[in-house]
């Protein structure tokens, strides 16, 4: 016991010795990181540095300081596995290596501190596996799992596909001499300075096609007139290719020897060409790799070195007297176009020659060994053309492409030939369907709103949280993917961007729980998608996402399509220009709405259309339930007869109506002098009304003139006063006021004086004229009866 209670504080000296060295060398690291920062801080600003840079001391002394950080970084990684050089890398590539170095330091401090506090087991590789040699497997080898992987890496034809990950490729586009445009807002140009082996000049102009704007072809001329020579028609026996051993090649990786390859090319006859092509590190993607073989010599050549150096070969891609053979160039075509504005005309092309032969496969590696009896490597199909140096086995697997293709070119011709029982219309058609393909255009990437759908097809299953999250961080990746020029796959695959908006995680924590593993650029944009993903959840459940308008295309498509024969009215209101069947005044269904929701029994609405149904209503009077029975068709005639009794009834109206409107017409220039209760007035215009109103105030004026005539007249013989006596009309109205007797202007009071009485004057505009004007025969009368005596009595109204 007592040895036992002497080693315990030995052990807790130790721990104790342990921690404080622990301390220690904590307390060292901040120092040199804060060391290490205020000297970061304390380098000059770019303003400084310019000046600074003319100092050869300064540049070196920047370098060698450089130089030693670089080792620094390159000896931590390697410690922490990591088999990459900051020293061979631009600074682009630097980062990205940086970023992944801390992921993978942070991760192992978490693991090993869950370790130490006792929330997790240490990860224990499993050991290697026992081989149990029984009488079944006495001749076994002594093999396991980690030799067959050991000699997998040792492998060439699989080095890159284990080593993939590890390689860090510089992205070829930051060398660029122009830069890549993504936008769609611009459209793409031809690329192409001069026009070699033109029949018209060169002319660069802007197309409208179905409202879609683009450039046009250059060659387009040409290929129209294009005819291929009988030699290429004819069907030759076919020449042995040489072996791929014994056969010459060049690399082409300066300008210089590009001008070479043009001279060997033009005095050959036909030559096969193929493309390799990179797009997952690129948002449209460029040409890594460029093809050439002919009948004894290969041809590789560097396009990613010789981008801006190979429009020369449009010298020889549009001859017209050399056969250009292609194998599937619907692609390739137009990638020729956007990366070198190269152009082709008098292309064979395999791919569409085999659609004319029973193939059961049309890809090139079953016509490679259906001909010529090789087996291409199927491997290099993934592999990163973007590497430099190429590798041996990757060079002979682009060689094998269109080393046999022309020994192919002759075996198709022979085959179209024989299907064609000797004849060449074929061969023919298979040139003009090659023609075709030669005039497609390369445009740039168009952004679909609609195209989150088809990530999820079944997206009706999603709620409107769901789809606004789908849908808005599709517009991100997109946006995202062309500023950085990149492919939308790298930036953030489909299978990630689905968990998102399915999950619609609340942290930033949930965002990187759906990624595994996490793209660089969701670790920098981090923040956008958490903001888009709250968006989202404040949106409703139910609410179904706004459909987007119609394109007018679509509209324009859809009115073509309705049908619209001579006798059918429905669509009546549409055609502006010509003369409805039915007036204005009698209501026509809509075309788009069933004629089933019309009431029959409205003789005001016309049923016509190309099918009909019929409600039956069934069931209780509680609970009426309509069912429509088999619609059925009504031939133009049939709708003919339906529309002829509407238009019998319309011409009956319309004959009603004008017949009044004769006698209104009859009535109107004749002047009443008494008025009819009976007689229903019309409504008149109201410059018709203004007319006879003048008219009739001018009339007033004429018979007041006439009055006061007569007046004056009768004045001159007896100058004695004499009172009018205006009796009430027979006929009185309601509506007219009694008329006040008012004394005559002041031009009368001279009689006034005279005979002591007064003389009433009457307000004509208010007076029956004619009972007014019989009123001095009779007075007349009365006076020669009464010799001439004066009526005296007054009376007042």
């Amino acid at each position: 016991m007592s040895d036992t209670n002497q080693e315990i504080p030995k052990s807790d000296e130790a721990n104790k010795e342990l921690s404080k060295t622990f301390d220690v060398l904590v307390q060292n690291a901040y120092k040199s990181i804060v060391k290490c920062t205020k000297t970061a801080q304390s380098f000059p600003s770019t303003h400084e540095n310019s000046l600074l840079i003319a100092s050869p001391n300064y540049i070196s002394g920047v370098a060698g300081t450089s130089d030693k950080v670089m080792t620094l970084v390159d000896s931590l990684l390697k410690t922490q596995n990591i088999s990459k050089s900051m020293s061979k890398l631009y600074l682009e590539g630097q980062k990205d290596i940086l970023t992944e170095a801390n992921d993978k330091l942070l991760e192992s401090i978490n693991t090993r501190i869950d370790v130490m506090a006792g929330t997790k087991t240490p990860s224990v590789l499993p050991s290697q596996p026992k081989i149990v040699k029984e009488s079944w497997n006495k001749n076994a080898k002594a093999s396991n799992v980690w030799q067959e992987v050991h000699d997998n890496k040792k492998k060439s034809a699989n080095w890159f596909m284990l080593n993939k990950g590890a390689v860090e490729i510089e992205r070829p586009q930051l060398q660029f001499k122009v830069k890549v445009d993504n936008s769609y807002e611009q459209l793409f140009e031809p690329k192409l300075k001069e026009k070699p082996n033109a029949l018209k000049p060169l002319a660069i102009l802007l197309e409208k096609y179905d409202a879609i704007e683009s450039f046009c072809h250059p060659y387009e001329y040409e290929l129209d007139l294009y005819v291929p020579k009988e030699d290429f028609l004819k069907c030759e026996e076919p020449k042995q290719a040489l072996p791929l051993s014994d056969t010459p090649l060049m690399m082409i990786t300066e300008p210089e020897q590009v001008t070479q390859l043009v001279s060997e090319l033009k005095q050959q006859q036909e030559i096969a060409i193929d493309l390799e092509y990179h797009n997952y590190r690129s948002y449209q993607g460029y040409t890594c790799l460029m093809q050439i073989s002919t009948r004894d010599k290969d041809y590789i050549v560097d396009t990613l070195k010789l981008r801006e150096d190979l429009e020369v070969l449009n010298e020889v891609l549009t001859d017209k007297n050399i056969v250009k053979v292609f194998h599937g160039a619907d692609s390739d075509i137009k990638w020729l176009q956007k990366d070198f504005g190269l152009y082709v005309v008098g292309m064979f092309d395999t791919h569409q020659a085999c659609k004319f032969l029973p193939m059961p496969r049309q890809s090139l590696a079953y016509l490679l060994k259906h001909y010529c009896d090789v087996d291409s490597d199927k491997t290099f199909q993934l592999f990163d053309w973007r590497h430099r140096p190429l590798p041996e086995p990757a060079i002979q697997y682009a060689r094998t492409d269109t080393h046999y293709l022309l020994y192919v070119y002759d075996c198709m011709k022979l085959d179209l030939s024989a299907a064609a029982h000797g004849k060449q219309n074929l061969v023919l058609s298979t040139f003009t369907n090659s023609r075709n393909i030669c005039k497609l255009k390369y445009e740039k990437p168009v952004f679909n709103e609609e195209g989150y759908m088809n990530i999820f097809r079944s997206h009706a299953l999603l709620n409107n949280q769901q789809k606004y999250a789908l849908r808005e961080l599709y517009k991100w990746r997109d946006r995202i993917a062309r500023d950085k020029d990149e492919s939308t796959g790298y930036v953030l695959p489909n299978h990630m961007l689905l968990q998102m908006a399915q999950s619609i995680p609340r942290d930033i924590q949930g965002i990187f729980a759906c990624c595994n593993p996490v793209p660089q650029t969701v670790k920098e944009h981090v923040l956008d998608i958490h903001a888009i993903i709250l968006k989202a959840r404040l949106q409703s459940l139910t609410k179904p996402v706004e459909k987007l308008q119609p394109s007018l295309d679509g509209m324009k498509k859809k009115q073509q399509q309705q049908v619209s024969p001579p006798h059918d009215s429905m669509d009546c209101l549409n055609y502006k220009g010509l003369p409805p069947v039915f007036p204005n005044n009698i209501i026509c269904a809509p075309s788009n709405t069933h004629l089933s929701s019309y009431d029959p029994q409205d003789k005001k609405i016309a049923q016509i259309g190309l099918f009909f149904e019929d409600k039956m209503k069934i069931g209780s009077n509680k609970y009426q339930k309509i069912k429509l029975k088999t619609s059925r068709f009504e031939t133009p005639y049939q709708r003919f007869l339906k529309s002829k009794e509407y238009a019998k009834a319309i011409q009956e109206k319309v004959d009603k109506e004008n017949a009044e409107q004769k006698k209104i017409d009859a009535l109107t220039p004749q002047v009443k002098t008494e008025p009819e209760e009976n007689v229903k007035i019309t409504q008149e215009p109201v410059v018709l009304k203004q007319i006879k109103s003048e008219e009739k105030v001018e009339m007033e004026k004429e018979k007041r003139k006439k009055i006061l005539r007569e007046r004056e007249e009768e004045k001159e013989e007896q100058p004695a006063t004499k009172k009018i006596k205006v009796e009430k009309p027979e006929e009185s109205n309601e509506k007219t006021k009694q008329h006040k007797i008012k004394s005559e202007p002041k031009e009368n009071d001279s009689s006034k004086g005279k005979s002591g009485g007064t003389i009433s004057t009457v307000d004509f505009s208010k007076v029956n004229y004619n009972k007014y004007m019989a009123k001095p025969g009779k007075s007349n009368q009365k006076k020669k009866g009464k010799g001439g005596k004066q009526n005296k009595k007054k009376k007042n109204r």
